[in-house]
Protein backbone atom coordinates (compact mmCIF):
# COMPACT_ATOMS: atom_id res chain seq x y z
CA UNK A 1 0.00 0.00 0.00
CA UNK A 2 2.75 2.50 0.94
CA UNK A 3 4.75 1.59 -2.17
CA UNK A 4 1.73 2.45 -4.34
CA UNK A 5 1.55 5.90 -2.75
CA UNK A 6 5.29 6.42 -3.19
CA UNK A 7 4.98 5.58 -6.89
CA UNK A 8 2.60 8.53 -7.35
CA UNK A 9 4.98 11.04 -5.70
CA UNK A 10 7.08 13.43 -7.87
CA UNK A 11 10.73 12.50 -8.13
CA UNK A 12 12.72 14.25 -5.44
CA UNK A 13 9.93 14.09 -2.89
CA UNK A 14 7.51 16.73 -1.71
CA UNK A 15 8.68 20.30 -1.13
CA UNK A 16 7.42 23.79 -1.73
CA UNK A 17 8.42 23.80 -5.40
CA UNK A 18 7.48 20.24 -6.32
CA UNK A 19 4.43 19.43 -4.25
CA UNK A 20 2.00 16.57 -4.81
CA UNK A 21 -1.21 18.16 -5.99
CA UNK A 22 -4.39 17.69 -4.01
CA UNK A 23 -6.01 15.98 -6.97
CA UNK A 24 -3.19 13.45 -7.39
CA UNK A 25 -3.08 12.77 -3.65
CA UNK A 26 -6.84 12.25 -3.47
CA UNK A 27 -6.74 9.95 -6.49
CA UNK A 28 -3.88 7.90 -5.03
CA UNK A 29 -5.52 7.47 -1.62
CA UNK A 30 -8.91 6.63 -3.15
CA UNK A 31 -7.45 3.94 -5.39
CA UNK A 32 -5.64 2.31 -2.49
CA UNK A 33 -8.27 2.65 0.22
CA UNK A 34 -11.25 1.76 -1.95
CA UNK A 35 -10.91 -2.03 -1.60
CA UNK A 36 -10.71 -1.69 2.19
CA UNK A 37 -13.78 0.53 2.21
CA UNK A 38 -15.70 -2.00 0.15
CA UNK A 39 -14.72 -4.80 2.50
CA UNK A 40 -15.88 -2.83 5.54
CA UNK A 41 -19.16 -1.80 3.97
CA UNK A 42 -19.90 -5.37 2.99
CA UNK A 43 -19.85 -6.51 6.62
CA UNK A 44 -23.32 -6.83 8.10
CA UNK A 45 -24.02 -6.85 11.84
CA UNK A 46 -25.72 -10.05 12.92
CA UNK A 47 -27.00 -10.01 16.51
CA UNK A 48 -25.31 -12.69 18.58
CA UNK A 49 -27.48 -15.60 19.63
CA UNK A 50 -27.73 -15.76 23.44
CA UNK A 51 -25.75 -18.71 24.79
CA UNK A 52 -27.60 -21.70 26.28
CA UNK A 53 -28.48 -21.39 29.93
CA UNK A 54 -27.00 -23.61 32.62
CA UNK A 55 -29.38 -24.99 35.21
CA UNK A 56 -27.94 -26.41 38.43
CA UNK A 57 -30.19 -28.25 40.85
CA UNK A 58 -28.73 -29.02 44.25
CA UNK A 59 -29.70 -30.38 47.62
CA UNK A 60 -27.60 -29.84 50.70
CA UNK A 61 -26.95 -32.43 53.39
CA UNK A 62 -25.43 -32.33 56.86
CA UNK A 63 -22.26 -34.47 56.89
CA UNK A 64 -21.32 -36.44 59.99
CA UNK A 65 -17.96 -38.09 60.73
CA UNK A 66 -19.50 -41.44 59.82
CA UNK A 67 -21.05 -40.26 56.54
CA UNK A 68 -17.85 -38.47 55.51
CA UNK A 69 -15.84 -41.65 56.11
CA UNK A 70 -18.23 -43.71 54.00
CA UNK A 71 -18.12 -41.16 51.20
CA UNK A 72 -14.33 -40.91 51.18
CA UNK A 73 -13.79 -44.66 51.34
CA UNK A 74 -16.67 -45.60 49.03
CA UNK A 75 -18.24 -47.89 51.61
CA UNK A 76 -21.97 -47.08 51.69
CA UNK A 77 -24.45 -49.64 52.94
CA UNK A 78 -25.90 -49.78 49.42
CA UNK A 79 -22.98 -49.73 46.93
CA UNK A 80 -22.76 -46.94 44.39
CA UNK A 81 -22.98 -48.00 40.74
CA UNK A 82 -20.04 -45.76 39.81
CA UNK A 83 -17.67 -43.73 41.97
CA UNK A 84 -14.79 -41.36 41.29
CA UNK A 85 -12.80 -38.99 43.47
CA UNK A 86 -12.20 -35.74 41.57
CA UNK A 87 -9.73 -33.99 43.84
CA UNK A 88 -9.72 -31.08 46.26
CA UNK A 89 -9.25 -27.37 45.89
CA UNK A 90 -9.56 -24.15 47.82
CA UNK A 91 -12.15 -21.58 46.81
CA UNK A 92 -12.68 -17.97 47.67
CA UNK A 93 -16.19 -16.65 47.03
CA UNK A 94 -16.89 -12.94 47.41
CA UNK A 95 -20.57 -12.03 47.26
CA UNK A 96 -21.69 -8.54 46.25
CA UNK A 97 -24.94 -6.68 46.76
CA UNK A 98 -26.26 -3.13 46.76
CA UNK A 99 -26.78 -1.07 49.89
CA UNK A 100 -30.32 -2.41 50.32
CA UNK A 101 -29.42 -6.08 49.82
CA UNK A 102 -31.90 -6.33 46.96
CA UNK A 103 -30.04 -8.96 44.95
CA UNK A 104 -29.97 -11.63 47.65
CA UNK A 105 -33.43 -10.64 48.83
CA UNK A 106 -34.71 -11.58 45.38
CA UNK A 107 -32.71 -14.78 45.06
CA UNK A 108 -29.90 -13.39 42.89
CA UNK A 109 -26.32 -14.01 43.98
CA UNK A 110 -23.51 -12.04 42.35
CA UNK A 111 -20.08 -13.32 43.21
CA UNK A 112 -16.54 -13.59 41.99
CA UNK A 113 -14.73 -16.81 42.64
CA UNK A 114 -11.08 -17.72 42.65
CA UNK A 115 -9.68 -21.20 43.06
CA UNK A 116 -6.28 -22.59 43.91
CA UNK A 117 -4.64 -25.85 42.99
CA UNK A 118 -5.85 -28.87 44.92
CA UNK A 119 -3.88 -30.47 47.69
CA UNK A 120 -2.82 -33.53 45.75
CA UNK A 121 -1.87 -31.66 42.59
CA UNK A 122 -4.59 -33.12 40.41
CA UNK A 123 -6.54 -29.95 39.72
CA UNK A 124 -4.77 -27.36 37.56
CA UNK A 125 -6.92 -24.29 38.24
CA UNK A 126 -4.47 -22.29 40.31
CA UNK A 127 -5.18 -18.57 40.08
CA UNK A 128 -8.38 -18.96 38.06
CA UNK A 129 -10.89 -16.24 38.86
CA UNK A 130 -14.19 -15.26 37.28
CA UNK A 131 -17.50 -13.48 37.78
CA UNK A 132 -20.59 -15.62 38.25
CA UNK A 133 -24.25 -15.02 38.91
CA UNK A 134 -26.75 -17.48 40.39
CA UNK A 135 -30.46 -16.83 39.89
CA UNK A 136 -32.81 -18.96 41.98
CA UNK A 137 -35.48 -20.60 39.84
CA UNK A 138 -37.14 -22.64 42.58
CA UNK A 139 -36.72 -24.14 46.03
CA UNK A 140 -35.27 -22.99 49.33
CA UNK A 141 -31.82 -22.32 50.75
CA UNK A 142 -31.16 -26.06 51.11
CA UNK A 143 -33.03 -27.58 48.18
CA UNK A 144 -32.94 -25.34 45.15
CA UNK A 145 -32.41 -24.79 41.43
CA UNK A 146 -30.38 -21.96 39.95
CA UNK A 147 -29.61 -20.57 36.58
CA UNK A 148 -25.85 -20.07 36.63
CA UNK A 149 -23.81 -17.95 34.24
CA UNK A 150 -20.28 -16.63 33.87
CA UNK A 151 -21.19 -14.63 30.77
CA UNK A 152 -20.65 -10.95 31.53
CA UNK A 153 -23.53 -9.92 29.27
CA UNK A 154 -25.94 -12.23 31.08
CA UNK A 155 -24.65 -11.02 34.46
CA UNK A 156 -25.24 -7.40 33.49
CA UNK A 157 -28.74 -8.16 32.23
CA UNK A 158 -29.68 -10.08 35.38
CA UNK A 159 -28.48 -7.24 37.60
CA UNK A 160 -30.42 -4.69 35.55
CA UNK A 161 -33.57 -6.82 35.61
CA UNK A 162 -33.34 -7.39 39.35
CA UNK A 163 -32.77 -3.74 40.21
CA UNK A 164 -35.13 -2.44 37.48
CA UNK A 165 -32.32 -0.71 35.59
CA UNK A 166 -33.10 -0.37 31.89
CA UNK A 167 -30.21 -0.58 29.42
CA UNK A 168 -29.42 2.63 27.59
CA UNK A 169 -30.41 2.85 23.93
CA UNK A 170 -27.34 4.96 23.19
CA UNK A 171 -24.70 4.60 25.93
CA UNK A 172 -22.41 7.58 26.37
CA UNK A 173 -19.22 8.20 28.30
CA UNK A 174 -21.22 9.97 31.02
CA UNK A 175 -23.75 7.19 31.50
CA UNK A 176 -21.64 4.05 31.22
CA UNK A 177 -20.18 2.89 34.50
CA UNK A 178 -17.17 0.64 34.85
CA UNK A 179 -17.88 -1.26 38.04
CA UNK A 180 -14.99 -2.76 40.01
CA UNK A 181 -16.48 -3.47 43.44
CA UNK A 182 -14.28 -2.65 46.43
CA UNK A 183 -13.11 -5.61 48.47
CA UNK A 184 -12.19 -4.03 51.79
CA UNK A 185 -10.35 -0.91 52.85
CA UNK A 186 -7.29 -3.09 53.26
CA UNK A 187 -7.16 -5.67 50.44
CA UNK A 188 -6.67 -9.27 51.63
CA UNK A 189 -3.39 -11.02 50.94
CA UNK A 190 -4.64 -12.87 47.89
CA UNK A 191 -2.97 -11.75 44.67
CA UNK A 192 -5.10 -14.11 42.58
CA UNK A 193 -8.03 -11.70 42.92
CA UNK A 194 -6.06 -8.74 41.57
CA UNK A 195 -6.52 -9.95 38.00
CA UNK A 196 -10.31 -10.21 37.96
CA UNK A 197 -12.05 -8.53 35.02
CA UNK A 198 -14.16 -5.44 35.50
CA UNK A 199 -17.91 -5.80 35.44
CA UNK A 200 -19.49 -3.06 33.33
CA UNK A 201 -23.08 -2.05 33.97
CA UNK A 202 -24.97 0.56 31.93
CA UNK A 203 -27.90 1.73 34.08
CA UNK A 204 -30.27 4.60 33.41
CA UNK A 205 -28.70 6.64 36.18
CA UNK A 206 -25.12 7.79 36.50
CA UNK A 207 -23.53 5.86 39.37
CA UNK A 208 -20.96 7.52 41.57
CA UNK A 209 -19.32 4.75 43.64
CA UNK A 210 -17.93 7.28 46.15
CA UNK A 211 -21.34 8.62 47.17
CA UNK A 212 -24.41 7.16 48.83
CA UNK A 213 -26.88 9.63 47.34
CA UNK A 214 -27.34 11.07 43.88
CA UNK A 215 -28.47 14.57 43.05
CA UNK A 216 -32.14 13.70 43.50
CA UNK A 217 -31.60 12.11 46.89
CA UNK A 218 -32.23 8.50 45.88
CA UNK A 219 -30.04 5.71 47.17
CA UNK A 220 -27.67 4.62 44.45
CA UNK A 221 -27.24 1.09 43.21
CA UNK A 222 -23.76 0.84 44.60
CA UNK A 223 -22.27 -2.56 45.34
CA UNK A 224 -19.98 -3.83 48.05
CA UNK A 225 -18.63 -7.14 49.24
CA UNK A 226 -21.08 -8.49 51.80
CA UNK A 227 -19.52 -11.93 52.34
CA UNK A 228 -16.00 -13.25 51.84
CA UNK A 229 -15.97 -17.04 52.19
CA UNK A 230 -12.94 -19.31 51.88
CA UNK A 231 -13.67 -22.99 51.42
CA UNK A 232 -11.79 -26.26 51.21
CA UNK A 233 -13.78 -28.40 48.75
CA UNK A 234 -13.51 -32.08 47.89
CA UNK A 235 -15.47 -33.32 44.87
CA UNK A 236 -16.77 -36.74 43.84
CA UNK A 237 -18.65 -37.97 40.80
CA UNK A 238 -21.08 -40.72 41.77
CA UNK A 239 -23.31 -42.12 39.05
CA UNK A 240 -24.83 -39.04 37.38
CA UNK A 241 -24.32 -36.75 40.36
CA UNK A 242 -21.63 -34.37 41.55
CA UNK A 243 -21.01 -34.52 45.29
CA UNK A 244 -19.10 -31.79 47.11
CA UNK A 245 -17.96 -31.52 50.71
CA UNK A 246 -17.20 -27.95 51.82
CA UNK A 247 -15.43 -26.82 54.99
CA UNK A 248 -15.16 -23.06 55.48
CA UNK A 249 -12.59 -20.89 57.22
CA UNK A 250 -15.17 -20.18 59.96
CA UNK A 251 -15.62 -23.85 60.82
CA UNK A 252 -18.80 -24.71 58.93
CA UNK A 253 -19.13 -27.97 56.99
CA UNK A 254 -21.87 -28.77 54.49
CA UNK A 255 -22.36 -31.16 51.59
CA UNK A 256 -24.24 -30.90 48.30
CA UNK A 257 -25.60 -33.33 45.74
CA UNK A 258 -25.80 -31.59 42.37
CA UNK A 259 -27.14 -32.13 38.87
CA UNK A 260 -26.39 -29.76 36.01
CA UNK A 261 -28.02 -29.35 32.62
CA UNK A 262 -27.98 -26.84 29.76
CA UNK A 263 -31.05 -25.70 27.87
CA UNK A 264 -31.92 -23.13 25.17
CA UNK A 265 -32.28 -19.52 26.24
CA UNK A 266 -35.81 -19.40 24.81
CA UNK A 267 -37.19 -22.49 26.57
CA UNK A 268 -40.74 -21.91 27.79
CA UNK A 269 -41.45 -21.80 31.52
CA UNK A 270 -43.55 -24.97 31.62
CA UNK A 271 -40.75 -27.03 30.06
CA UNK A 272 -38.21 -25.45 32.39
CA UNK A 273 -40.41 -26.21 35.40
CA UNK A 274 -40.78 -29.85 34.33
CA UNK A 275 -37.00 -30.14 33.94
CA UNK A 276 -36.42 -28.72 37.42
CA UNK A 277 -38.95 -31.09 39.00
CA UNK A 278 -37.38 -34.07 37.24
CA UNK A 279 -33.90 -33.12 38.47
CA UNK A 280 -35.14 -32.60 42.03
CA UNK A 281 -36.81 -36.02 41.94
CA UNK A 282 -33.64 -37.75 40.77
CA UNK A 283 -31.59 -36.15 43.55
CA UNK A 284 -34.18 -36.97 46.20
CA UNK A 285 -34.36 -40.63 45.13
CA UNK A 286 -30.58 -40.95 45.01
CA UNK A 287 -30.12 -39.53 48.49
CA UNK A 288 -32.94 -41.71 49.83
CA UNK A 289 -31.08 -44.78 48.56
CA UNK A 290 -27.99 -43.79 50.57
CA UNK A 291 -29.15 -42.13 53.81
CA UNK A 292 -26.01 -43.28 55.60
CA UNK A 293 -23.89 -41.14 53.23
CA UNK A 294 -26.23 -38.18 52.75
CA UNK A 295 -27.92 -37.43 56.08
CA UNK A 296 -30.37 -34.57 55.79
CA UNK A 297 -30.49 -33.48 59.44
CA UNK A 298 -30.43 -29.75 60.18
CA UNK A 299 -28.75 -28.22 57.14
CA UNK A 300 -27.32 -24.73 56.88
CA UNK A 301 -25.67 -23.35 53.75
CA UNK A 302 -22.31 -21.58 53.73
CA UNK A 303 -23.77 -18.14 53.10
CA UNK A 304 -26.43 -18.49 55.80
CA UNK A 305 -23.76 -19.70 58.22
CA UNK A 306 -21.54 -16.73 57.29
CA UNK A 307 -24.24 -14.20 58.20
CA UNK A 308 -25.10 -16.13 61.38
CA UNK A 309 -21.46 -16.16 62.49
CA UNK A 310 -21.00 -12.47 61.70
CA UNK A 311 -24.14 -11.60 63.66
CA UNK A 312 -22.88 -13.65 66.61
CA UNK A 313 -19.56 -11.79 66.44
CA UNK A 314 -21.41 -8.46 66.47
CA UNK A 315 -23.39 -9.51 69.56
CA UNK A 316 -20.19 -10.56 71.29
CA UNK A 317 -18.57 -7.22 70.51
CA UNK A 318 -21.61 -5.34 71.77
CA UNK A 319 -21.63 -7.41 74.96
CA UNK A 320 -17.94 -6.73 75.55
CA UNK A 321 -18.45 -3.01 75.02
CA UNK A 322 -21.38 -3.07 77.45
CA UNK A 323 -19.35 -4.94 80.08
CA UNK A 324 -16.46 -2.53 79.64
CA UNK A 325 -18.76 0.47 79.99
CA UNK A 326 -20.38 -0.93 83.13
CA UNK A 327 -16.98 -1.73 84.62
CA UNK A 328 -15.77 1.81 83.99
CA UNK A 329 -18.94 3.23 85.57
CA UNK A 330 -18.47 1.07 88.68
CA UNK A 331 -14.86 2.16 88.98
CA UNK A 332 -15.90 5.77 88.59
CA UNK A 333 -18.56 5.41 91.25
CA UNK A 334 -16.06 3.73 93.54
CA UNK A 335 -13.59 6.55 93.12
CA UNK A 336 -16.32 9.11 93.73
CA UNK A 337 -17.32 7.35 96.97
CA UNK A 338 -13.88 8.02 98.43
CA UNK A 339 -14.26 11.80 98.25
CA UNK A 340 -14.39 13.59 101.64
Amino acid sequence: MLQSIFNTLPRGGIHHKSALTTTRLKSALTSILKPTAIQLSSLSHTPATPPPKTLETERKFAPTPSSIHKLRTNTPATPFKTYAYCGARRLRDQYFDDVLGRLMERGVYLRRRSSSEDDDGGNKEEGKAYWEIKIRKSGTYTNSSFEESRDVGRIEQAVRDTLSLSPLSTPTSTTTVSFIPPLTTTPPNNTALNHLPALTITPTLVINPTSTLNTSGNILNTFSCVADIQTHRTTYTIQDFTIVLDTTNYGHTVGEVELESTYPHDMDQSTEKAMIEEMHGRIENFMAEHPDVFPVGKVEGKLSAWFRVKEEEKRERREKRREKRERMEREKEKEGGCDV
